[in-house]
Order: C-alpha cells, then structure tokens, then sequence
C-alpha cells in the first residue's frame, strides 16, 4: 500500500481499475472537484453511461491509507490529524469576545464524511418546503433519493432499552416529546416534539468495533473495481481555478500537493464543483466568479461573471453542553461510546432546535461523570461570508460565520438553554446526581437572559454544520444574490454547476452529510437529462 500511496503522491490517477495507469490524457466529458459526500456520488452516478469520461479530483488521498477513518470511535481525533484536517479557522468573532474558532474541512477521500461525528439526522419536512421554497426541491421531490440511500447506506440505530436511553427518552417525554424509532421519517413526526436513540451512519461488525461509512465507501469504492474504465480518480491534487473560454467552464488548473507539478486538464461536457461550503466559493472566485469590482481590486483576479452572492449567506449551526451535577455514582459503568458517541436526541417539532443527551466525563474537568445536554439551536438569523485571503491557491479562506450576529440569535439560544436544564432536571434524572447548585456547567448561579447569553458568548463553538455560500433559487430572477438556479448552474456562466452543501438557501435542521447526498443524488439526474436534451 507504501508504494501505491508514493505513485498516487507522483501525481498520476487510480484508474478505476486500481491500476497505476496514467489517467486518460486529460480530456473528459465530465470533471467532479472533490470527492466528499456530493463529489463521490456524482462522479458514481455519471459514470454509469460508459460513454461518460469522467475525472473525480480530490485534494487528500485515499481514505484507506488511514485506519483511523473506518473506526467509528475515532473519529474526534482525526480533527487534529494533519493528514486528514485543514485546519480551518474563523476570523475573530465580535459577538463572542474576538475568539477564534476551529472550522474542521477534511481533505481526504469521503470528504468530512470521513471525519464527521455520523449522526445521522435528515433535518425537517419545513426545511425543504417552507424554508427552501424552491421549484423541484420540495420534500416530495427529494423523497425518492432519500428512500434509495436509505436502502443502499449503512446506518443504526443504538439500543432505546439501555438504563441511561431508556431515563433520557423519559426525561423528554416528561417534556412532551413523543418517543420516535426513526427520527428521519417525516410522515410519522410530522407536527410532533420527538425524542429517539441516537442513529449514526456507521455499523457494528463485532462487539468491540464498529465501521464508519461515507458516501465514498458506499458507493464509490464499489466501482473501484476494474468495471469503469471511463472513470479516474486523481487525489493529492489541488484544483487551483476553473478555467473558461470566454463564459464557457472548459476544465481546472491544478497542482500536485506532493510534487507541484500543475497540470490542466479538460471537460467537455460539464465541470461540477463540490468542494464544499468554503472551498467551493474560495474556488469559484480565484477562477473570476464572484463579486468582480472586490476580486478585481483586492486581488487582482480577472472575472469571468459577476456574481456577488459567492461566499455570501454563510450560516452555521452552535454547539454547548449544559453539564449535571456529579453523577451521585460515581463507579456506575457509562456505555462505550464505539459509535464515536451514545444518547439520545430531542427534536423541537418545527426544526428551531435539537438537543443531545449524553452521559460520561464531562468536558470541564474531563473526569467528573455527569449527564450532558448538548445545546443545539438552528435557523439563526445572521448570516456570514467566505472571503479570499489572497489570490494564493494554497491560502486558506477568510470564513466569518458571523456567530451570534443578532439580538434575535441571542434570544433563540436563551431559549434554547432553558429548554435544555428543562430537559435535564426531570423526576426521574434528578435522582441520579447530586444537587443543583452543583451544576457542573454552567453552574447553577448563571440564570438571567443577560447571564446566559454571556455565557453561551463564552462558550459556544460552530457545530461544523456549515452551508448556503452559494445559495439556490428557483431562478436568478427571483433572487439577486442567488448563486445557482434550481439546476445548479453557476449564474453568468456555461457548463458549470456547484454541488454540495453550499447550495442551500439555508441549513436544514439537523447534521448535513445526509441532505448532501440527496443534493448529490438528484444534481446527477439533473445533469444527465440536460446531457439528453
């Protein structure tokens, strides 16, 4: 595997015959930047049609070359893994004193599928059709690619009869939620608060291991196989601009990150860009697609369309833990956390929020056993940017998510806090730690609005949930910042559309890998009947 690994670094493709053939020339129909969630399952679904030449260029490497990445249980410590992590920062944020926040972006096969907590989630029916409200993506639109990767992704669901998922589920029903075996079945909690054992995208092959899955694994490394020989796959290759012809997307300049030699290659037909919520709008404007007087001025970067809403619309999602009291027990044994986590979830009916429980050390004193409730508000108000550093390739982008960026943000986590110590001191959970006032965190003395606020300020970190930098709408009529129409073509342009999780006119309400697939899944179809036509 050394030696494959030191070809691939040489700068050559995997053939998708596991070959250490040189790619196709460089001349295709179809190029895919990046293989995450969206660019695996489109670079799979357009290479179908055998007449498809088709190039899916990844900036890591293979995600095989890193057991780490199959093994559930470790996925938190691929954040910190340099041959996995970007190592992506905000910029200072005024809300919550000038910190700098971490901004985990995988460069690996599998994309942040490969280094994400799993969580399973698929967000709520309002997301698509009333916060979306775009023609052709409404739930009942996207339901058939829902119900394909429920059949052909592995995922499961932890056990609700254990002792501490069996006390969570009834500290929510305590609250009015009603219990739920399936969180991503819209019809059956339609209208309702509901709580369910957590569900990851992963699963158990023995006692003490359990397999992460990715887009990538599931349906991408299947055709591997020496089956498609119109597909290559290059990796440790950086895509440093899409290049045009006139408005036309006519293929990508890149470089190789362990060599630099820089390569052109061509697309035919389409170039599909799916490097995700930051590096799909930090690509498009090094390649002139953006607000051209700023890319001009700033930069110095000729444009090729005037697009003012690429990298605009940032929103993410805010993640802190409300910490019991000690566990009076201290030797009681916690479930092993081999899916990478345990507990259960409450979901608020309409997708304002969602809350975790947890059980095990906490993450103050990092030893102390409590009972967490993970603190999750969405559909904030504020909206932040991607911006260029510089017109280096190799620089990251500027990402300002603009945390707490409102009074209304503020007063959603409030209420999003109290829900939470609503959710924890229940009947049946107060008897299992000690007495509030010894409230691990934040402490029972924090019970104002202006206290919570300045704590959440304090404390709150992006819950890595990142989207809409280039939004989505039914039209570029309808909507002047509008990046990609309900066909995903890039505004101004030619044979160029944007794939992945940056297209959403707003974050759905839950973990994004799975709409990411569904995005994926249905811009392949798009694309194949516009090849039709």
């Amino acid at each position: 595997m050394a030696t494959v690994r030191l070809f691939l670094l040489a700068g050559l493709c995997a053939a998708a015959a596991g070959s250490r053939a040189k790619c196709s020339g460089n001349k295709y129909d179809y190029i895919v930047v990046g293989a995450g969630p969206a660019g695996s399952i489109v670079a799979a679904q357009l290479s179908k049609d055998r007449r498809n030449r088709v190039l899916l260029v990844e900036e890591g490497t293979f995600s095989k070359f890193n057991p780490a990445v199959d093994d559930a249980s470790a996925w938190f410590a691929l954040g910190s893994d340099p041959l996995v992590e970007k190592g992506y920062q905000t910029v200072p944020q005024p809300q919550l004193g000038g910190r700098v926040l971490r901004q985990p972006r995988a460069r690996i096969t599998g994309g942040c599928g490969s280094h994400n907590a799993m969580v399973y989630i698929l967000g709520n029916e309002k997301d698509f059709d009333e916060r979306w409200a775009v023609a052709g993506w409404a739930w009942r639109d996207l339901q058939p690619y829902w119900r394909h990767i429920e059949d052909t992704y592995r995922s499961e669901t932890l056990n609700a009869s254990e002792f501490f998922m069996r006390e969570f589920i009834a500290a929510a029903e305590h609250n009015n939620f009603t219990f739920s075996p399936d969180p991503n079945d819209f019809e059956l909690n339609r209208g309702k608060n509901f709580v369910h054992a957590r569900v990851y995208g992963a699963q158990r092959l023995s006692e003490t291991y359990v397999q992460r899955e990715s887009a990538w694994m599931a349906y991408m490394e299947p055709v591997l196989d020496g089956s498609r020989s119109n597909l290559d796959v290059l990796v440790d290759t950086r895509v440093d601009k899409v290049l045009f012809r006139g408005k036309t997307a006519v293929g990508v300049a890149t470089t190789n990150r362990g060599t630099g030699r820089q390569r052109n290659f061509y697309a035919a037909k389409e170039v599909v860009v799916s490097a995700g919520a930051y590096d799909t709008p930090k690509l498009l404007m090094l390649s002139g697609v953006g607000d051209c007087p700023a890319l001009r001025a700033e930069h110095g970067i000729g444009c090729h369309a005037h697009v003012p809403g690429v990298g605009q619309n940032l929103e993410d999602h805010t993640f802190s833990v409300l910490w019991s009291p000690p566990l009076k027990d201290q030797e009681q044994a916690i479930p092993p956390a081999d899916f990478g986590g345990y507990g259960a979830i409450a979901h608020q009916a309409d997708g304002a929020y969602y809350h975790g429980y947890t059980v095990g050390a906490n993450f103050v004193d990092f030893t102390t056993k409590c009972i967490g409730i993970f603190i999750e508000p969405f559909h904030y108000t504020a909206r932040g940017n991607v911006t260029l550093r510089s017109s280096d390739p190799a620089a990251a982008p500027l990402i300002n998510p603009n945390y707490h960026g409102t009074p209304e943000d503020e007063a959603k986590y409030v209420t999003a806090f109290r829900a939470a110590r609503d959710l924890l001191y229940t009947p049946n959970l107060t008897p299992l730690f000690e007495a509030a006032e010894n409230e691990v965190a934040p402490g029972w003395r924090v019970q104002t609005d202006e206290e919570i606020v300045a704590w959440g300020n304090q404390y709150i970190t992006g819950d890595h949930h990142p989207g809409g930098t280039c939004k989505m709408a039914t039209d570029f009529a309808s909507d002047s910042m509008a990046v990609v129409d309900n066909r995903l073509r890039v505004r101004g342009t030619k044979n160029l559309r944007v794939v992945d999780a940056s297209i959403v006119p707003e974050v759905v309400s839950g973990n994004p890998n799975q709409i990411t697939m569904i995005i994926a899944f249905k811009a392949a179809d798009i694309i194949l009947q516009d090849q039709r036509r």
